[in-house]
């Protein structure tokens, strides 16, 4: 039969930090079960040294995942080549003449890609129809998808997109 040793210092340290993190383990799972809307917005993947968006409230937001025409046919504050836009932490803001502008609503461009920005920042989760004084613009994601040849219909409206642009 074995001679059972009494654990060192270390080695109950060690035991009660294992106890602990199960423990909150445990809590962790019970707050999750009973608060399914706690999520995340950016959640880091680790593996790939990357960062993937997650789910999270976006009542907030004033359209839904289906779509929204809310921006379409609007006068932007600015003209189109107006804006410039730049990264600030992990946000894309709107500047004019070298001051962060808050009261832009419209599509802007940063040289390369077309975005629509909502309140003076990129808004990498709208889908719609968006606009700017070249037109009315089908957006996916953020951005202008000038892939896109197709109908649109949101908000018992229907459009008529050929890429990107609402023809109609």
């Amino acid at each position: 039969m074995a001679v059972k040793r009494p654990l060192s210092t270390k080695g109950k340290v060690i035991t009660g930090l294992i106890y602990a993190l199960a423990i909150l383990m445990v809590v962790l799972v019970i707050y999750l079960t009973q608060h399914p809307d706690a999520t995340e917005k950016v959640v880091p993947d680790v593996l790939s040294n990357t960062t993937t968006t997650a789910e999270f409230d976006k009542s907030d937001l004033p359209y839904n995942s289906e779509g929204s025409d809310k921006y379409a046919d609007i006068e932007p504050a600015y003209k189109f080549g107006d804006i410039e836009l730049r990264a600030e932490g992990d946000k894309t803001v709107a500047y004019y003449n070298g001051q962060k502008v808050d009261d832009y609503t419209g599509v802007c461009t940063d040289g390369t890609d077309w975005f629509f920005v909502r309140d003076g920042e990129v808004d990498t989760y709208y889908k719609g129809i968006a606009g700017n004084e070249l037109g009315n613009w089908y957006i996916k994601d953020g951005k202008v998808d000038f892939s896109y040849s197709g109908e649109f219909t949101c908000n018992a409206n229907t459009y008529t997109v050929e890429q990107g642009k609402v023809v109609d």
